[in-house]
């Protein structure tokens, strides 16, 4: 169905090289990472109309992080559960960290906001709060827990949860 959308090899090159670029160029707090996560969606009540397909979700994304508080991402989210790749969303997200992020700071909780574009078309504004996170950009990692979302669709008037048990963020 999404076989004329497919991400040409150059355009990967082009991400990474784009990522060691902004990673080589870490000014104070800000970084660059990549994240990986599962993701499941429900719409809320019973509605008869879904925006998102029930199923498992993957997400994979670039984080940037300038300053102490600030994390800009980019991310694809495809269906991988029951048909894989029957849904793909593109995502763009704004996130603040609720503590500054410091060398010796190891806990912290994450406030997003965010727009999903689907290549059927959908668009989706999101909101999403992670109660959980462990580590930071000087450790090299962040393990975010138990992130829950609501999304709304504009197009139709429909709201959705999000729900992200476990994502793992590397930074380069």
């Amino acid at each position: 169905m999404y076989a004329n959308h497919r991400i040409s090899g150059r355009t990967l090159v082009l991400l990474w090289v784009i990522t060691l670029i902004l990673s080589s160029c870490n000014v104070g707090a800000s970084g660059v990472g990549v994240t990986v996560s599962t993701n499941t969606f429900a719409a809320v009540g019973r509605a008869e109309y879904s925006a998102v397909p029930p199923g498992l979700y993957c997400r994979a994304g670039l984080a940037w992080l300038p300053g102490g508080h600030l994390e800009f991402e980019l991310y694809h989210i495809p269906q991988i559960t029951p048909r894989f790749y029957s849904q793909v969303f593109f995502g763009l997200s704004a996130s603040y960290w609720f503590l500054e992020r410091k060398e010796n700071s190891y806990l912290n909780a994450i406030l997003e906001a965010g727009f999903l574009y689907g290549l059927d078309q959908t668009k989706l504004l999101n909101l999403k709060v992670t109660p959980i996170v462990f580590g930071c950009p000087s450790f090299g990692y962040a393990e975010r827990f138990c992130t829950l979302g609501l999304l709304f669709d504009p197009q139709r008037m429909g709201l959705f949860w999000q729900l992200q048990v476990l994502a793992l963020t590397l930074y380069l």
